[in-house]
């Protein structure tokens, strides 16, 4: 056949000719063979129409100077065909009739397009992270950065529905996303935010995602302030995943001073210990997680009582807490990550002001480019007010606190101290705190955002303490000043934007610093005259009575850049490099150690790999692995770790989601713990950190856990976890060996390793937590328990001991109701049961023999039992809106005992009864807010 006219005269005769055939020939009737050698294509193709009898049908034009090179035996028609057609770029199809139609073959595939974007709450304007975005027609998902910036490739080209989805706001979704082939497409998408709690929905036959991405994490927000954002406030959800809005990212403490720790210690496997209100992760040391404020680590956020809370709650947006087996992007850490960020969310200008029994607090935000647009601002300070006004729950903290230990008061004095011989005289404390905050977030271009913000805060808490002490010879007076000072500065400047519609790129640098200083000093004189002037006369000499001194200084900066490649349907990649100095030096001594001085300065860089892949629309896999090289050991570390996520609808209808994780966690910034050993320490011990050096390895860790998310109906939530942590290494500093250095008049310098050494441990444990969101009356109940195990340098003959901060088992519960016109009413309580350690921590550093032959498991503290109560009244007044609570800490009047004193007699025999120091007993509070 010749020309185009000749192709189409053959196709409209190829179905009556197959249907006049009764009997056509089988193509695979033969075998056949052949033998071409650089033929003419056409001749070849003739060739094999005479031997197989097939119908062929082609364009002279297609097979011009195209050639055959061929050698097949006992093939089939289309084998032949195939083979001539082989390296010609040319491919055959067959049409109904059964003829062979020459085509050319697809040498590309078509080509694909890109959809990209952000997700933001609509009302604010704030970044949703993890949001779960997909294509509804084509079975794509993704879920949003950290930044809520998101990026979908190899998407088919052509009209398409996008949803994005997030717990607690209804689904926005975009139904005329028009996709161009290599093209990419940005959008925005707007969740607005819904007041009843989120059930599974079902758009075009598929199911929503629920936010496993959530699991082994506990995060809480604030709640807006201004008087616009009230009414937007009283409409958002009671639940967004692990989020209770009604009690926010603070929580009224003891006097009422509102503390973020609190707030942390409501999420499930979190636990702060009193009366320092130090935060514990899942069986975790305090100085075994790290603490980030917009990414930037804050060390030593000191909260006593939950009174010297080290951040304003009104600054504070989110909190999160990552839990056991959390990702490669999250750091290096034993236990944990605390992150939080600053609140950004404001929808119009406003002005806060917040008073509490101990400090003043006010902020100023406003949005940028409008509600919801191009960003926002914010301001807060914080300041207390002690001296004006002296809080009576801190001062009955102080007092019950900071009391002469017969123990340690024998060792200073050089003789055996009763307790029924040590008389209080005065005692007088002196607090003061204040911080500022500082932070914007800003868009100098549609998928570009630029955030900095800056973080200061100053503390400071004292004592002067007096006490008679009754002997024979005379009466004695002794006096002792203690003070404590610390210091926090942080801040960072971060850039990211999406880069055409497949990644993200992303820079930071940041920077903080921590100091802390501690002072002691003892005296003593016979009590001459009036006890109350002597006391007075002696705390005016007492600078030159024996002391103990204790300085810290830390320095922290980093530079890093990032990555987030879309490589297909539900497969990404990120990548984040960067380069870390630590510089650490740290000064202590008293009565019992020598003084001595370490410092070390680390450079490390950084960096991790990231892999997620979605396997269908219900199972989601990552991996990844941290990679920390220290030029002081020559080492480069390796931190693996995999996480598989499901999310899914169980028969009968409640949605679940399912997380288990596991790796390797190391942790190269370690906190140590030096005990005051001071007749009375109104703070116990200085946490001092050491970077990695030539002579100390890094802590290593194992991870494992398991997290489940069921919504089993509307407004119900059930949480479970399981972890599991096998410490193959942690450090801790080396008592022992810091007792038996030889006294010294000045510091000695010392290298890390002569001061810390290596321990291990493991801990295990779980909890439930159910929730309850109503239209009036929202509450959650939470039980944990663990089991954590350490060994000690130089004590416990090498056996692993419960660790000081373990609590086997520990009940919380929360609740909030709405009892309407403006009115409000608020319960927290709490109860642990099962602590050991129960004598000072001092006592197993410095005097073990005051404990006789018992460990730390024999002294087991009786049961902790506390219950907040509040009641509230909200209302409008002018422009502005105004907020009441009042309330009672400690609302059973219990007297939780804290820890005990040894006692012995006047003439060192011990077996009287342990000395307790209890926490305050019930004690009223007021808290005032008014906001425009």
């Amino acid at each position: 056949m010749r020309g185009g006219a000749l192709l189409v005269a053959a196709l409209c005769a190829l179905s009556t000719r197959a249907a006049a055939q009764e009997n056509p020939r089988p193509e695979a009737a033969g075998p056949y063979a052949v033998l071409f050698r650089a033929a003419p294509l056409r001749e070849a193709l003739a060739e094999i129409v005479r031997l197989t009898g097939i119908d062929l049908v082609y364009t002279d034009g297609l097979v011009e100077g195209e050639r055959a090179s061929c050698a097949r035996r006992g093939a089939s028609a289309e084998a032949l065909l195939g083979c001539a057609l082989d390296g010609t770029g040319l491919d055959y199809v067959r049409s109904s009739s059964g003829a062979y139609v020459l085509v050319r073959a697809v040498r590309e595939m078509p080509a694909r397009g890109r959809v990209a974007g952000r997700v933001v709450d609509a009302e604010t304007g704030q970044p949703l992270p993890a949001a779960t975005v997909f294509l509804a027609d084509a079975r794509t998902a993704t879920a949003a950065g950290a930044d809520g910036l998101f990026a979908l490739s190899d998407v088919e080209p052509g009209r398409h529905r996008l949803v994005a989805t997030y717990v607690g706001y209804e689904p926005a979704v975009l139904g005329e996303v028009w996709v161009e082939p290599g093209s990419p497409r940005t959008v925005e998408l707007r969740l607005t935010a819904r007041a009843a709690p989120l059930a599974p929905v079902v758009v075009d036959g598929l199911t929503e995602r629920l936010p496993s991405d959530a699991l082994g994490r506990g995060e809480r927000r604030a709640e807006r302030s201004t008087a616009a954002d009230a009414a937007a406030a009283a409409a958002r959800p009671a639940r967004d995943a692990d989020v209770l809005r009604a009690a926010g990212v603070a929580a009224a403490g003891t006097s009422g001073a509102p503390d973020v720790s609190r707030g942390a210690a409501l999420v499930l496997g979190v636990s702060a210990a009193l009366p320092l209100a130090d935060l514990h992760v899942q069986g975790g040391s305090t100085a075994e997680h790290v603490t980030r404020l917009d990414g930037v680590p804050v060390r030593d956020p000191v909260a006593l009582g939950r009174h010297l809370g080290a951040f304003s709650p009104l600054a504070i947006g989110r909190l999160t807490v990552h839990k056991a087996g959390f990702g490669v992007e999250h750091g290096s850490a034993l236990a944990g990550a605390v992150d939080l960020e600053h609140d950004l969310g404001a929808v119009r200008p406003g002005v806060v002001v917040q008073a509490d029994p101990l400090s003043v607090n006010a902020r100023l935000s406003a949005p940028l480019g409008g509600p919801g647009g191009d960003g926002a601002v914010m301001a807060a300070v914080r300041r207390s007010t002690w001296g004006l006004y002296d809080a009576p729950a801190l001062g009955d903290l102080l007092d019950r606190w900071n009391q002469f230990d017969p123990v340690f008061t024998a060792a200073w004095l050089g003789e055996p101290v009763a307790a029924d011989r040590l008389r209080p005289l005065a005692h007088t404390p002196d607090v003061a705190f204040s911080d500022a905050h500082a932070a914007v977030r800003f868009r100098p271009e549609p998928y570009g955002t630029l955030s900095a913000s800056l973080y200061r805060a100053r503390n400071h808490i004292g004592a002067d303490l007096t006490a008679v002490q009754t002997r024979p010879g005379g009466d004695r007076v002794l006096a002792v000043r203690d003070v404590y000072d610390w210091t926090n500065s942080a801040g960072q400047v971060r850039y990211v934007r999406l880069v055409g519609a497949r990644g993200l790129v992303g820079a930071r640098v940041r920077g903080s610093r921590h100091a802390s200083s501690y002072a002691y000093r003892f005296n003593r004189a016979l009590a001459g005259g009036a006890a109350a002037d002597t006391a007075a006369a002696l705390l005016g000499r007492v600078e030159r009575g024996r002391g103990a001194d204790a300085e810290h200084v830390l320095t922290e900066w980093a530079a890093e850049a990032d990555g987030t490649l879309s490589v297909g349907a539900g497969r990404e990649v990120e990548a984040r490099l960067g380069v870390e100095r630590v510089g650490a030096r740290f000064q202590a001594g008293n009565a019992f150690v020598a003084p001595f001085a370490l410092g070390e300065t680390a450079w490390m860089g950084t960096g991790h790999l990231r892999g997620r892949a979605a396997v269908g629309l219900r199972v989601t896999v990552e991996g990844g692995t941290r990679l920390t090289y220290v030029p002081a050991r020559r080492t480069l570390y390796a931190e693996p770790r995999l996480a598989v996520r499901y999310d899914g609808l169980l028969r009968g209808g409640p949605a679940v989601a399912v997380r288990a994780a596991g790796g390797l966690h190391r942790q190269f910034v370690n906190g140590l713990a030096f005990r005051s050993a001071g007749p009375a320490a109104v703070v116990p011990e200085l946490l001092f950190w050491v970077p990695p050096s030539e002579g100390v390895a890094p802590a290593t860790a194992l991870h494992a856990a398991a997290d489940v998310l069921v919504l089993p109906g509307r407004g119900w939530t059930l949480r479970a976890e399981a972890f599991g942590r096998q410490e193959r290494r942690t450090l801790a500093l080396d008592v022992p060996a810091l007792l038996a250095a030889p006294a010294s008049a000045v510091p000695r310098d010392v290298r890390a390793d002569e001061v810390v050494a290596g321990a291990r441990g493991s801990a295990a444990g779980g909890g439930l937590r159910v929730e309850r969101a109503g239209r009036s009356v929202r509450w959650a109940a939470s039980y944990s328990a663990e089991r954590v195990r350490r060994t000690v340098p130089g004590r416990y003959d090498g056996r692993a001991v419960a660790a000081p901060w373990e609590t086997p088992h520990r009940l919380s519960g929360e609740a909030h109701a709405r009892l309407g016109r403006g009115f409000g009413a608020s319960a927290a309580g709490a109860a642990a049961w099962g602590r050991s350690w129960g004598y000072r921590h001092a006592y197993y550093d410095y005097a073990p023999e005051a404990l006789g032959a018992g460990g730390p498991e024999d002294a087991r503290l009786p049961a902790f039992v506390s219950l907040d109560a509040s009641v509230s009244y909200e209302r409008s007044v002018g422009a502005g809106r105004l907020r009441v609570e009042f309330g009672v800490a400690n609302a059973l009047g219990r007297t939780n005992v804290y820890d005990w004193s040894a006692d012995a007699s006047e003439d060192g025999a011990s077996g009287r009864p342990p000395v307790p120091r209890g926490l305050p007993g019930r004690t009223g509070f007021a808290v005032v807010r008014v906001s425009r």
